[in-house]
């Protein structure tokens, strides 16, 4: 116990170091205070009235630094009756008109201990015997909300993440993200699958902290931010869609109505000249049909994203449906909401880890507003998301982590997959940045030329795909993981997602994909086929004609044993399939070969043809495991060409 400076004889006060349970989701303000000769930053929490009999109301006094309560170190009282004189004009109490009583415990050594785990340290280390008497105001500044979130974790450094991994195991038990990331400290808090999934995690999150928000102000933090603008872009994107939808609708009907007259023509000719000209007809219009059936069927899966605004009309309508939870959180509302709460969310991708894409499965969120973008966040917050639904991912059971808690993998996922080309939101906080300076300096600057940009009329930079061999086949196009698209631009590319001929288009894309065609005289399963044996023509052409499908040999029919074919072992399990004689051409002009076997495989086959000229003029990059996307120029080229 410590004794009031007011009433020493009548009043103490109890020493504890925990935040008072009433405090928990208080705002209060910051004050920039001296003690022992040094600066630090306390907080007051809510006025205690136990002692207005004696003419005392007293504050908790609690340590700040980093955005984060520390530890309670003390009290402040002041007399009952000056209280109201001792509030400024802000209403916040003028500390010099009452008493700060430090706890006994609160030394400079405990204090600098404290503060040491945020990677600071006092610079007196002169101890005082009277310590209240050391006290000095100095400032205060604005209000912070008081939350505790626990003990601090301790930073994970990549021996521990390493460590981690090895200590890993698994079970049928186990979570997706626990077998993703290799992990057992990983728990999924998982949250019914309504319009209010987004909004129901974030609320979790603050709720195992101590601050309880209803969905209705989460949502009302949205639906402020609705403007004009907004309003009018969200209904011409619905307009547009919806007219589109309206004419599929439309010509399916005309050409049911004109396969009928046809069907009946065709009954009543007797001719055969002219029955096989009705039958052409009918099979050219049902080729037609079932195009537009496709079409109709995509326009309708973007309609349902938009769905919401067809009875909207106005702002305030806008503003009271995202209210309710015909609203599902856009990329728009998780922005809002990160930049209300000062928080930034990372999203782990379950549907991504379920298609076997497990490099991706970290969705790089996008900044809608440089203004509104969190820069130095509070908070991060770990959610995990398949399809539509979002739910909460603890790490060690915490739900709020600082920069320092976060997983050390899951921060080398985000530098490496939304910080490329040093942009992206990530990119806007410090504490990133300085990590992937870090991780540069240490692993070396491996940037690569930078590529012409301006090449003309090749690609749209407002729209990019990412293909790989094992890209994720569920994401609509522009909404895959390194991806972008403008919203009104969408409908150009809705056949990548349902054309039959454009399943999978992102592996098909890739020089990974098993389709075969023809190239200087033979026959290959992939552009990597072709590729890998063009280092061996010149010098061993034995092995050459190996990689292809004439040859009947296991390395012409599976990519993975034709890696290993040119691999440093040259080895496939315990099989030699390389002697060590055989050594590659390093002469070889890789973008000519390869530009060949694209041209050849793009114009070969009339579906691939097809899936190409879809992408139309979206900038396509290649996936780099481990590294930046590269912009895929010679694909880009041969689109152009054909």
């Amino acid at each position: 116990m410590v004794s009031s400076e007011l009433l020493k004889d009548k009043i103490q006060y109890k020493e504890t170091r925990k935040v008072d349970e009433e405090d928990i989701g208080h705002n209060g303000s910051v004050y920039d205070y001296e003690i022992y000769d040094t600066n630090i930053e306390l907080v007051l929490g809510k006025e205690k009235h136990n002692y207005t009999d004696f003419n005392v109301i007293f504050y908790p006094v609690y340590l700040f630094h980093d955005d984060k309560i520390v530890v309670k170190i003390g009290v402040f009282e002041i007399e009952a009756n000056k209280m109201i004189s001792s509030l400024d004009e802000d209403g916040d109490i003028m500390i010099e008109n009452g008493n700060i009583i430090l706890f006994s415990f609160a030394t400079q050594e405990f204090i600098e201990k404290r503060l040491a785990k945020y990677g600071e340290k006092m610079e007196n280390k002169e101890e005082s015997n009277d310590a209240n008497k050391e006290i000095k105001q100095l400032d205060n500044k604005d209000n912070i909300e008081i939350l505790d979130t626990g003990a601090l974790l301790e930073k994970e450094t990549k021996e521990m993440a390493l460590k981690n991994r090895d200590e890993f195991t698994k079970s049928s038990a186990n979570s997706w993200i626990e077998n993703a990331m290799k992990n057992n400290k990983y728990s999924v808090v998982d949250v019914p699958g309504d319009g209010d999934c987004f909004f129901t995690s974030i609320q979790a999150a603050f709720e195992n902290v101590g601050k309880k928000y209803t969905i209705l102000e989460l949502r009302k933090m949205v639906s402020e931010e609705v403007t004009q603008d907004l309003f009018d872009q969200y209904k011409m994107i619905y307009n547009s869609i919806k007219e589109e939808s309206d004419r599929f609708d439309v010509k399916m009907k005309e050409q049911k109505k004109t396969n009928s007259i046809l069907k009946k023509r065709h009954e009543s000719t007797l001719e055969k000249s002219q029955s096989d000209s009705i039958l052409e007809e009918a099979n050219k219009l049902h080729d037609q049909y079932k195009e537009n059936k496709t079409s109709k069927e995509s326009t309708t899966e973007l309609l349902d994203e938009f769905d919401f605004m067809e009875s909207i009309d106005n702002v305030e309508h806008m503003k009271n449906m995202i209210e309710t939870n015909r609203f599902w959180a856009d990329t728009w509302a998780v922005s809002i909401l990160e930049h209300k709460l000062n928080i930034k969310v990372i999203i782990m991708s379950e549907e991504y880890f379920n298609s076997g894409d497990i490099e991706n499965i970290l969705l790089c969120t996008q900044i809608n507003d440089d203004k509104k973008a969190v820069k130095k966040p509070s908070f991060y917050v770990i959610l995990g998301h398949n399809v539509n639904h979002y739910y909460l991912i603890t790490y060690r059971s915490k739900s709020l982590l600082k920069f320092n808690e976060i997983p050390y993998d899951i921060k080398v996922k985000v530098i490496l997959k939304c910080m490329e080309n040093d942009s992206g939101d990530f990119y806007l906080i410090d504490e990133f940045k300085k990590m992937k300076e870090e991780i540069h300096k240490t692993q070396g600057d491996e940037d690569e030329a930078s590529e012409d940009d301006d090449i003309y009329g090749l690609y749209d930079e407002n729209t990019v795909f990412m293909i790989h061999g094992k890209a994720n086949a569920k994401p609509k196009p522009g909404k895959g993981n390194g991806e972008k698209i403008k919203s009104d631009n969408i409908l150009n590319y809705h056949l990548l997602n349902k054309d039959k001929c454009c399943n999978d288009w992102r592996r098909k894309l890739s020089d990974d994909w098993n389709h075969e065609f023809k190239l200087d005289g033979k026959r290959w399963y992939s552009i990597n086929h072709y590729m890998y044996a063009n280092k061996y023509k010149k010098g061993f052409p034995d092995f050459y004609d190996k990689f292809a499908l004439d040859s009947e040999s296991k390395i012409s029919k599976d990519l993975e044993i034709a890696k290993h074919a040119i691999s440093k072992t040259g080895k496939y399990k315990q099989e030699v399939l390389r002697d060590e004689s055989i050594k590659e051409d390093a002469n070889i002009n890789i973008e000519e070969l390869r530009e060949k076997a694209l041209m050849a495989k793009f114009t070969q086959n009339t579906d691939f043809n097809k899936l190409l000229s879809e992408t139309k003029d979206a900038k396509i990059v290649l996936y780099v495991r481990g590294g930046k996307p590269k912009m895929d120029t010679l694909l880009m080229t041969v689109r152009q060409k054909i």
